[in-house]
Protein backbone atom coordinates (compact mmCIF):
# COMPACT_ATOMS: atom_id res chain seq x y z
CA UNK A 1 0.00 0.00 0.00
CA UNK A 2 2.84 2.32 0.73
CA UNK A 3 4.85 1.61 -2.38
CA UNK A 4 1.52 2.58 -4.43
CA UNK A 5 0.87 5.17 -2.13
CA UNK A 6 4.56 6.14 -2.94
CA UNK A 7 4.24 5.73 -7.00
CA UNK A 8 1.37 8.23 -7.19
CA UNK A 9 3.11 11.02 -4.99
CA UNK A 10 6.07 10.58 -7.43
CA UNK A 11 4.11 10.70 -10.88
CA UNK A 12 2.18 13.54 -9.31
CA UNK A 13 5.60 15.36 -8.75
CA UNK A 14 6.37 14.53 -12.29
CA UNK A 15 3.19 15.49 -13.77
CA UNK A 16 4.04 18.83 -11.79
CA UNK A 17 7.52 19.51 -12.93
CA UNK A 18 6.45 19.17 -16.90
CA UNK A 19 3.57 20.93 -16.68
CA UNK A 20 5.84 24.11 -15.20
CA UNK A 21 8.03 23.60 -18.23
CA UNK A 22 5.06 23.67 -20.40
CA UNK A 23 4.24 27.13 -18.98
CA UNK A 24 7.75 28.47 -18.40
CA UNK A 25 9.53 27.42 -21.24
CA UNK A 26 8.06 29.62 -23.78
CA UNK A 27 8.92 32.80 -21.33
CA UNK A 28 12.33 31.68 -20.47
CA UNK A 29 12.80 31.34 -24.74
CA UNK A 30 11.36 35.08 -25.29
CA UNK A 31 13.75 36.51 -22.55
CA UNK A 32 16.51 34.56 -24.44
CA UNK A 33 15.43 35.71 -27.56
CA UNK A 34 15.18 39.24 -26.07
CA UNK A 35 19.07 39.05 -25.13
CA UNK A 36 20.50 38.01 -28.75
CA UNK A 37 21.35 40.01 -31.82
CA UNK A 38 19.08 38.98 -34.87
CA UNK A 39 22.05 36.73 -36.45
CA UNK A 40 21.87 34.71 -33.00
CA UNK A 41 18.42 34.47 -32.78
CA UNK A 42 17.97 32.93 -36.06
CA UNK A 43 20.52 30.36 -36.28
CA UNK A 44 19.97 26.94 -34.83
CA UNK A 45 23.27 26.10 -34.31
CA UNK A 46 24.44 24.66 -31.41
CA UNK A 47 25.37 25.98 -28.85
CA UNK A 48 24.51 28.97 -30.12
CA UNK A 49 21.13 28.63 -29.30
CA UNK A 50 21.95 28.59 -25.25
CA UNK A 51 25.61 29.74 -24.74
CA UNK A 52 25.97 33.30 -26.35
CA UNK A 53 27.17 36.66 -25.63
CA UNK A 54 23.88 38.33 -24.29
CA UNK A 55 23.12 41.94 -25.47
CA UNK A 56 21.08 44.48 -24.37
CA UNK A 57 20.79 46.96 -27.55
CA UNK A 58 17.40 44.99 -28.14
CA UNK A 59 15.90 46.61 -25.08
CA UNK A 60 17.64 49.87 -25.70
CA UNK A 61 16.16 49.84 -29.23
CA UNK A 62 12.82 49.91 -27.77
CA UNK A 63 12.73 51.41 -24.72
CA UNK A 64 11.81 54.84 -25.31
CA UNK A 65 9.15 53.93 -27.50
CA UNK A 66 7.51 51.25 -25.63
CA UNK A 67 7.83 53.31 -22.13
CA UNK A 68 4.80 55.77 -23.26
CA UNK A 69 2.42 52.82 -24.24
CA UNK A 70 3.18 51.07 -20.71
CA UNK A 71 2.68 54.21 -18.68
CA UNK A 72 -0.85 54.16 -20.71
CA UNK A 73 -1.27 50.69 -20.11
CA UNK A 74 -0.63 50.93 -16.21
CA UNK A 75 -3.26 53.55 -16.34
CA UNK A 76 -6.05 52.28 -17.98
CA UNK A 77 -5.67 48.70 -16.16
CA UNK A 78 -4.65 50.49 -12.49
CA UNK A 79 -7.86 53.02 -12.21
CA UNK A 80 -10.33 50.23 -14.13
CA UNK A 81 -9.15 48.01 -11.40
CA UNK A 82 -9.96 50.13 -8.62
CA UNK A 83 -12.65 51.35 -10.17
CA UNK A 84 -14.00 47.51 -10.12
CA UNK A 85 -13.16 46.59 -6.95
CA UNK A 86 -14.92 49.20 -5.39
CA UNK A 87 -18.50 49.14 -7.43
CA UNK A 88 -18.11 45.27 -7.81
CA UNK A 89 -17.05 44.70 -3.68
CA UNK A 90 -20.10 46.74 -2.89
CA UNK A 91 -22.55 44.86 -5.52
CA UNK A 92 -21.45 41.53 -4.49
CA UNK A 93 -21.83 42.17 -0.43
CA UNK A 94 -24.90 42.94 -1.98
CA UNK A 95 -26.25 40.28 -3.70
CA UNK A 96 -24.43 37.82 -0.65
CA UNK A 97 -26.35 39.39 2.00
CA UNK A 98 -29.85 41.10 0.98
CA UNK A 99 -32.55 39.62 -0.77
CA UNK A 100 -35.20 40.96 -3.11
CA UNK A 101 -36.95 40.25 -5.96
CA UNK A 102 -35.20 39.26 -9.11
CA UNK A 103 -32.27 39.50 -7.70
CA UNK A 104 -30.90 36.21 -9.56
CA UNK A 105 -32.51 37.45 -12.79
CA UNK A 106 -30.27 40.77 -12.25
CA UNK A 107 -27.11 38.75 -11.49
CA UNK A 108 -27.65 36.71 -14.50
CA UNK A 109 -28.20 40.02 -16.37
CA UNK A 110 -24.67 41.97 -15.04
CA UNK A 111 -22.96 37.83 -15.77
CA UNK A 112 -24.38 38.43 -19.43
CA UNK A 113 -22.80 41.43 -19.90
CA UNK A 114 -18.98 39.71 -19.57
CA UNK A 115 -20.32 36.98 -21.88
CA UNK A 116 -20.97 39.64 -24.80
CA UNK A 117 -17.56 39.65 -26.52
CA UNK A 118 -16.33 43.37 -27.18
CA UNK A 119 -16.65 43.79 -31.41
CA UNK A 120 -20.33 43.79 -30.94
CA UNK A 121 -20.40 47.21 -29.02
CA UNK A 122 -17.69 48.49 -31.09
CA UNK A 123 -19.49 50.35 -33.87
CA UNK A 124 -21.76 52.33 -31.24
CA UNK A 125 -18.94 53.36 -29.27
CA UNK A 126 -16.88 54.33 -31.76
CA UNK A 127 -19.77 56.46 -33.66
CA UNK A 128 -20.63 58.31 -29.97
CA UNK A 129 -16.61 59.02 -29.08
CA UNK A 130 -16.29 60.24 -32.52
CA UNK A 131 -19.14 62.88 -31.80
CA UNK A 132 -17.76 63.18 -28.26
CA UNK A 133 -14.34 64.16 -29.63
CA UNK A 134 -13.40 61.86 -27.04
CA UNK A 135 -11.28 59.53 -28.99
CA UNK A 136 -7.28 58.94 -27.88
CA UNK A 137 -8.70 59.88 -24.52
CA UNK A 138 -7.94 58.01 -21.09
CA UNK A 139 -11.77 58.44 -19.63
CA UNK A 140 -13.24 56.23 -22.28
CA UNK A 141 -11.58 53.28 -22.70
CA UNK A 142 -10.98 53.60 -18.11
CA UNK A 143 -14.91 53.34 -18.16
CA UNK A 144 -15.44 50.49 -21.26
CA UNK A 145 -12.48 48.22 -18.91
CA UNK A 146 -14.19 49.07 -15.94
CA UNK A 147 -17.94 47.81 -17.45
CA UNK A 148 -16.20 44.84 -18.94
CA UNK A 149 -14.65 43.49 -15.84
CA UNK A 150 -17.36 44.70 -13.28
CA UNK A 151 -19.15 41.31 -13.97
CA UNK A 152 -16.43 39.10 -12.98
CA UNK A 153 -15.47 41.11 -9.90
CA UNK A 154 -19.51 41.20 -8.64
CA UNK A 155 -19.92 37.10 -9.14
CA UNK A 156 -16.34 36.60 -7.43
CA UNK A 157 -17.04 38.92 -4.90
CA UNK A 158 -20.82 37.82 -4.23
CA UNK A 159 -19.16 33.94 -4.01
CA UNK A 160 -16.56 35.11 -1.32
CA UNK A 161 -18.83 37.26 0.96
CA UNK A 162 -21.28 33.77 1.02
CA UNK A 163 -18.62 31.99 2.00
CA UNK A 164 -18.41 34.70 5.17
CA UNK A 165 -20.59 33.98 7.68
CA UNK A 166 -23.14 37.07 8.89
CA UNK A 167 -22.65 36.24 12.41
CA UNK A 168 -19.58 38.27 12.51
CA UNK A 169 -21.22 41.22 11.53
CA UNK A 170 -24.24 41.05 12.81
CA UNK A 171 -22.23 40.98 16.26
CA UNK A 172 -20.65 44.18 15.58
CA UNK A 173 -23.41 45.79 14.85
CA UNK A 174 -24.79 44.24 18.08
CA UNK A 175 -21.78 45.86 19.50
CA UNK A 176 -22.85 49.30 18.15
CA UNK A 177 -21.23 49.23 14.61
CA UNK A 178 -23.04 50.43 11.09
CA UNK A 179 -23.05 47.81 8.79
CA UNK A 180 -20.87 49.98 6.73
CA UNK A 181 -18.46 49.56 9.67
CA UNK A 182 -18.66 45.98 10.01
CA UNK A 183 -18.11 46.03 6.38
CA UNK A 184 -14.96 47.67 6.69
CA UNK A 185 -13.54 46.26 10.01
CA UNK A 186 -14.83 42.86 9.73
CA UNK A 187 -15.55 41.43 6.26
CA UNK A 188 -13.48 43.51 3.89
CA UNK A 189 -10.05 41.97 5.85
CA UNK A 190 -11.56 38.83 6.23
CA UNK A 191 -12.60 39.16 2.49
CA UNK A 192 -9.10 40.73 1.54
CA UNK A 193 -7.73 37.24 -0.26
CA UNK A 194 -11.30 37.29 -2.96
CA UNK A 195 -10.45 40.83 -3.43
CA UNK A 196 -7.12 40.20 -4.11
CA UNK A 197 -7.48 37.59 -6.48
CA UNK A 198 -10.25 40.08 -8.35
CA UNK A 199 -8.12 42.60 -8.73
CA UNK A 200 -5.42 40.81 -9.85
CA UNK A 201 -7.70 39.24 -12.65
CA UNK A 202 -9.28 42.70 -13.13
CA UNK A 203 -5.68 44.46 -13.95
CA UNK A 204 -4.74 41.47 -16.25
CA UNK A 205 -7.77 41.46 -18.36
CA UNK A 206 -7.46 45.57 -19.11
CA UNK A 207 -3.63 45.39 -19.24
CA UNK A 208 -4.24 42.29 -22.36
CA UNK A 209 -7.03 44.14 -24.37
CA UNK A 210 -6.24 44.79 -27.61
CA UNK A 211 -9.28 45.00 -29.39
CA UNK A 212 -11.09 48.16 -27.98
CA UNK A 213 -7.60 50.22 -27.54
CA UNK A 214 -6.81 49.53 -30.66
CA UNK A 215 -9.77 51.63 -32.27
CA UNK A 216 -10.50 53.79 -30.15
CA UNK A 217 -6.68 54.87 -29.27
CA UNK A 218 -4.31 56.67 -32.18
CA UNK A 219 -0.97 58.19 -30.20
CA UNK A 220 -1.65 59.81 -27.03
CA UNK A 221 -2.99 56.88 -25.29
CA UNK A 222 -1.63 53.99 -27.19
CA UNK A 223 -1.41 50.70 -25.01
CA UNK A 224 1.39 48.32 -25.28
CA UNK A 225 -0.65 45.36 -26.90
CA UNK A 226 -1.36 47.66 -29.58
CA UNK A 227 2.27 48.79 -29.92
CA UNK A 228 3.42 45.29 -30.19
CA UNK A 229 0.76 44.76 -32.98
CA UNK A 230 2.72 47.59 -35.15
CA UNK A 231 6.27 45.19 -35.03
CA UNK A 232 4.31 42.40 -36.66
CA UNK A 233 2.38 45.00 -39.36
CA UNK A 234 5.67 46.43 -40.50
CA UNK A 235 6.07 45.75 -44.55
CA UNK A 236 9.71 45.03 -43.89
CA UNK A 237 12.44 42.37 -41.91
CA UNK A 238 10.19 42.13 -38.56
CA UNK A 239 12.84 42.32 -35.86
CA UNK A 240 11.88 39.21 -33.72
CA UNK A 241 14.49 40.44 -31.41
CA UNK A 242 12.95 43.91 -30.73
CA UNK A 243 9.31 41.85 -30.31
CA UNK A 244 11.30 39.41 -27.63
CA UNK A 245 12.29 42.60 -26.11
CA UNK A 246 8.74 44.42 -25.71
CA UNK A 247 7.36 41.37 -25.03
CA UNK A 248 9.34 40.67 -22.16
CA UNK A 249 8.77 44.60 -21.09
CA UNK A 250 5.29 43.76 -21.42
CA UNK A 251 5.06 40.65 -19.27
CA UNK A 252 7.08 42.20 -16.39
CA UNK A 253 4.51 44.40 -14.30
CA UNK A 254 2.07 40.94 -14.39
CA UNK A 255 4.66 38.96 -13.05
CA UNK A 256 5.63 41.22 -10.27
CA UNK A 257 1.97 41.62 -9.62
CA UNK A 258 1.72 37.79 -9.40
CA UNK A 259 4.84 37.13 -7.26
CA UNK A 260 3.87 40.09 -4.79
CA UNK A 261 0.47 38.80 -4.12
CA UNK A 262 0.84 34.80 -4.58
CA UNK A 263 0.22 33.85 -0.82
CA UNK A 264 -3.21 35.64 -1.25
CA UNK A 265 -4.09 34.67 -5.17
CA UNK A 266 -3.64 30.84 -3.41
CA UNK A 267 -5.94 31.85 -0.30
CA UNK A 268 -8.60 33.52 -3.16
CA UNK A 269 -8.62 30.87 -5.38
CA UNK A 270 -9.49 28.03 -2.80
CA UNK A 271 -11.65 30.10 -1.12
CA UNK A 272 -14.70 28.54 0.28
CA UNK A 273 -13.49 24.85 -0.57
CA UNK A 274 -14.89 22.22 1.11
CA UNK A 275 -11.86 20.33 3.51
CA UNK A 276 -11.50 17.03 4.54
CA UNK A 277 -12.50 16.53 8.34
CA UNK A 278 -9.54 16.46 10.68
CA UNK A 279 -8.10 19.51 8.52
Amino acid sequence: MNFRKERRTIAFYVLCAILIVFFIFPVFWQILASLKSYGQLITLEWPTVFIFEPTLENYAATYYDALPTIRNSLILAGTSTILCLAAGSFAGYGFARFKWRGKEDLAFLILTIRLLPPIVSLIPYYVILVNLKLIDTYPPLILLYTYMDLAFVIWLMRGVFEEIPPDFEESAMIDGCSRLTALRRIVMPLALPGLVVAGVFSFVFAWNEYLLALALTALDVKTMPVHMSGFIQRVTRIKWEQVAAVSSLYIFPAIIIAIAFRKYIVRGLTFGMVRPKGE
